[in-house]
């Protein structure tokens, strides 16, 4: 930002880069728990079975994924490893249930595995003509749950079986394909229920399905929400309500999971208001995730830094005396 004012004085500031951002443990009320980790252009979060290894992408060309180890009092970016590299790069992982895989889309659109050691290569898990973005690993580790953006149906959510087997072998399935955008399925802890965003109503709502079936839908969101979580024991389901943006409401909803197949979702609750970016849907980039006893969670959160403005004064006379 520069603008000229009377009298010889130029006013400029340096603004801010709104992919910086910085990870943060917050508790139910939204309070920091540790210190914040360093200020880094990075999008999309995902935290390992056990809570102690994260997953992000940061950005660059191509984006990478890197994985960091957190200290026990919950310190991050101590110690990082770098998952993909050059040329092909990572975005969106997504962790297997044993935390030793991490599933991610490759700068080519595909869908890769690789060891969450950092040695050996990438093993290609799916390849087609559409970009696909992994979004869930079920905790048996049967199914991958990815997004594909079809040139009809928008976003759809499909199902990868067998990650784990043979790479390349396993043959995928749609399991909801509409006119609307469906995006950021979620596989309850039990493997009953899929939460996801969809926009079929004209604004990004969640909804929860049964799986496999897919057959019925809830509406549990009540506003513009997107990025649905399961709590560990699936008795309670988060996600972000875009009321006014900038602010960002994380939300929760207690759910009742009967014998008999039904599923009763309780009133929403706002946990705490942030400041969180909206990202596109289909990337399934997670601002985002929910510790397993669903008390704390790790947030790309908006470093707490200001405009920084500068005026200069009598700056034509400067220019003159130049000329």
């Amino acid at each position: 930002m520069v603008a000229a004012a009377p009298n010889g004085v130029l006013v400029f500031g340096t603004g801010r880069d709104s992919q910086l951002k910085q990870l943060l443990w917050l508790d139910r009320a939204g309070k920091p728990l540790a210190s914040p980790g360093p200020v880094l252009r990075q999008s999309g979060v995902a935290l390992s079975p056990g809570d102690r290894r994260i997953a992000v992408d940061r950005f660059g060309t191509p984006f990478q994924v890197w994985l960091e180890e957190m200290t026990s009092n919950g310190l991050i970016g101590s110690n990082e490893l770098r998952l993909t590299n050059e040329p092909l790069g990572g975005t969106a992982p997504v962790w297997s249930p044993d935390g030793k895989m991490l599933a991610f889309t490759g700068s080519d659109g595909n869908l890769y595995r690789k060891g969450a050691s950092g040695s050996g290569k990438e093993e290609l898990l799916l390849k087609t003509g559409s970009r696909k973005t992994a979004s869930d690993w079920s905790r048996d580790g049967r199914f991958l749950f990815y997004t594909e953006v079809g040139a009809e149906t928008q976003g759809d959510i499909w199902v990868l079986p067998n990650p784990l087997g043979p790479a390349g072998e396993s043959k995928p399935y749609p399991f909801l394909q509409t006119a609307a955008d469906e995006s950021q399925a979620q596989l309850s802890p039990d493997g009953r229920w899929v939460a996801y965003a969809s926009n079929e109503s004209g604004i990004s709502e969640i909804y929860v399905r049964p799986f496999p079936t897919g057959e019925g839908r809830w509406k549990v969101s009540i506003k513009q929400s997107r990025e649905p979580r399961w709590r560990g024991d699936g008795k309670e389901l988060f996600y972000l309500e875009d009321e006014d943006y900038p602010d960002t409401n994380l939300m929760v909803l207690p759910v009742t999971s009967g014998t008999n197949g039904s599923f009763s979702p309780g009133a929403p609750l706002m946990l705490f208001k942030r400041s969180l970016r909206i990202r596109v849907q289909d990337e399934n980039a997670f601002q985002y995730a929910a510790s397993a006893d669903g008390q704390r969670f790790l947030v790309l959160a908006k470093p707490d830094v200001q405009e920084t403005i500068h005026v200069l004064t009598n700056w034509t006379q400067q220019l003159e005396k130049k000329k």
